[in-house]
């Protein structure tokens, strides 16, 4: 249940942080702030639809990649700045505490693993 909470409470917070980035890159480099927030999100949308189409993540991956090519340049910096394991650290802390705050809830109402004081 607590994993449930986190995955779906937190990603959005999570992703948010991930197409911001994107933006402020994007404007660091002379886009425009709103026109680079548009774009990021259609892509988000787009892509999300194909994930719940049931693409597959790393298929998605693999077919917006070339051999040399600008999306593979991108991800290696993502891979070398650990991405995955920060991703994952960010999931096991949210994990971690929506299970404090389930503990903490049911000691309010007076139980703890569903028995009563």
């Amino acid at each position: 249940m607590d994993l449930f909470t986190a995955l779906g409470g937190s990603t959005p917070a999570f992703l948010a942080i991930f197409v911001e980035s994107l933006v402020d890159a994007a404007v660091a480099m002379g886009f425009g702030r709103e026109d680079a927030r548009t774009v990021v999100a259609m892509v988000v949308r787009g892509t999300g639809g194909l994930l719940v189409g049931g693409e597959h993540p790393a298929l998605l991956k693999d077919r917006g990649t070339s051999p040399a090519g600008c999306t593979m340049g991108g991800i290696m910096v993502l891979e070398e700045g650990g991405v995955r394991g920060v991703v994952g650290r960010a999931l096991r802390e949210a994990v971690t505490v929506a299970g404090e705050m389930g503990v903490q809830g049911l000691r309010r109402v007076g139980g703890v693993n569903g028995m009563r004081k």
